[in-house]
């Protein structure tokens, strides 16, 4: 595939990702920022050809995945443009409990289930995505079931949030605990 057809105006594109020198990264920095509703939307559009409910679920079960393939890149590029929303209904989720809000890393999203809701090259999608939320050195807090409607826009909506198990923290990282009562 020739990607220079897909190049973004304004946007350094060289074939060797080390040829573009770094007078040219510094000079075009401020011309390298994409609209993320486009950038969502070319990503969904992507992501569309692949069997995500198959094959997106062995790819994110290898962490630590020995090389890079163009599903694996995808469903990262995706994970960081739905990583905002992500956030936000974590964040909703665990203040009850956390007195710092978890982060969600993009290779801690597992992709459940997609849905085209329309039919075929339809644009309304149903996400479904596990999430491992973590504090301090990445220790998990728990494990959460989101799902997302995403549509042409693009529009993003949580639809459901189920929380499926928690974790205990360490005693020494307690103190990031609400204590209740």
């Amino acid at each position: 595939m020739n990607l220079d057809n897909f190049a973004l105006k304004g946007l350094p594109y060289s074939s060797n990702a080390d040829t573009v020198s770094d007078t040219e990264k510094r000079g075009r920095g401020h011309e390298a920022v994409v609209n993320p509703a486009i950038s969502l939307f070319i990503s969904m559009a992507l992501i569309s050809p692949f069997s995500l409910s198959g094959n997106a679920e062995r790819t994110c079960e290898r962490p630590l995945q020995a090389e890079d393939s163009r599903e694996l890149q995808v469903h990262d590029m995706l994970m960081l443009f739905l990583s905002p929303a992500i956030d936000k209904a974590v964040e909703q989720y665990y203040l009850q409990n956390l007195k710092y809000k978890p982060l969600v890393y993009p290779y801690e999203i597992r992709i459940v289930h997609v849905e085209r809701i329309n039919g075929f090259r339809g644009f309304m999608f149903s996400v479904t995505l596990e999430v491992s939320p973590v504090v301090g050195p990445h220790l998990s807090v728990g494990k959460d079931l989101i799902t997302f409607y995403v549509s042409v826009g693009p529009k993003l909506q949580l639809i459901r949030y189920r929380h499926l198990e928690d974790h205990k923290l360490p005693p020494n990282y307690e103190h990031l605990l609400r204590r209740k009562g």
